[in-house]
């Protein structure tokens, strides 16, 4: 069985890891 709270943190990390690899390209691009 999964946890749920486990489940949320690593979806968040995923989320912020994405969001500063975004936020590199942009600032690269600028």
């Amino acid at each position: 069985i999964i946890n749920i709270k486990e489940l949320a943190y690593i979806f968040l990390r995923i989320i912020l890891s994405n969001y500063g690899l975004l936020k590199e390209l942009i600032l690269d691009k600028n």
